[in-house]
């Protein structure tokens, strides 16, 4: 399964890692690029066209963030999971 965790704070990062772990090919997006390097999984450049490349989006952004990645899954009919209200 190919997941996109989109926010790379502490939450992100930490779903992100338990997901490579498990074996998942995951990627991870935040608005700030430094901050997404810091989560240990490959990078994601583009939120719009890594949606398109994976099977499942979890967001994981601050709740005022969530709008964006949470219509761009739904849109490209992909499964999301937004991690808080």
């Amino acid at each position: 399964m190919r997941i996109l965790v989109v926010g790379a704070g502490v939450m992100g990062r930490g779903i992100a890692g338990l997901c490579a772990l498990s074996g998942h090919e995951t990627l991870v997006f935040d608005a700030d690029p430094a901050r997404a390097a810091d989560a240990g999984v490959p990078v994601a450049a583009s939120l719009h066209e890594l949606v398109d490349a994976v099977d499942v989006v979890w967001v994981t952004t601050w709740t005022s963030g969530h709008l964006e990645p949470v219509l761009a899954a739904a849109a490209a009919g992909r499964a999301v999971f937004v991690e808080k209200p």
